[in-house]
């Protein structure tokens, strides 16, 4: 069956359709996949983050500081300004684990400053000398009973550093530019 449409009726019914999708994120309808929320539990603080920090598709300063606030390094109470891309790889990480409803992953360590990296370097080899947490960006979760998943998603992104710490029951990520894995099998 073939319909003919007058130019006419083309430029009317198509402009109604461009002025809904104009209207229909002001109602959250068209636009609820540009909002994005991440939850997380301080271990070291015993603080949550559960709220939106993009919405419509716009970053939210308010609750960027929140996260910088919650991210602090623990031991001294440090902030830095945390890097939006990490955030986003978190938010991607929780979307993405086969866990009900947004996972809630718990933070052994977002930012570090200097002195609190310098201290760890002396009592761990393993702790990098120009770390990331140093500026924002990487973060070390964990998930109960989900560790090896959270580290395989982490690694299929083929994005930032990935570290697995199964011994201490963390997986590290980080924004890095090329793709790094490193830890326990």
């Amino acid at each position: 069956m073939i319909i003919k449409i007058s130019r006419r009726n083309f430029l009317i019914k198509g402009s109604a359709v461009v002025s809904t999708s104009l209207i229909l994120p002001r109602f959250g309808l068209a636009s609820a996949h540009l909002d994005k929320k991440v939850a997380l539990h301080n271990i070291h603080t015993g603080e949550w983050f559960k709220e939106t920090y993009v919405e419509n598709g716009v970053i939210i300063p308010e609750a960027m500081e929140r996260l910088k606030l919650f991210l602090r390094d623990h031991r001294n109470n440090q902030t830095h300004d945390i890097d939006p891309e990490l955030i986003n790889l978190i938010n991607r990480l929780q979307k993405d684990c086969r866990v009900p409803g947004l996972a809630t992953f718990d933070v052994i360590s977002g930012y570090r400053s200097p002195s609190t990296n310098n201290m760890l370097r002396r009592q761990n080899a393993g702790v990098a000398r120009n770390s990331y947490h140093m500026k924002g960006c990487a973060v070390d979760i964990k998930l109960p009973n989900h560790l090896k998943e959270l580290r395989n998603l982490a690694i299929s992104y083929k994005m930032g550093g990935v570290g697995y710490y199964p011994k201490s029951g963390f997986v590290h990520v980080d924004i890095r530019d090329k793709p790094a894995q490193w830890g326990a099998a």
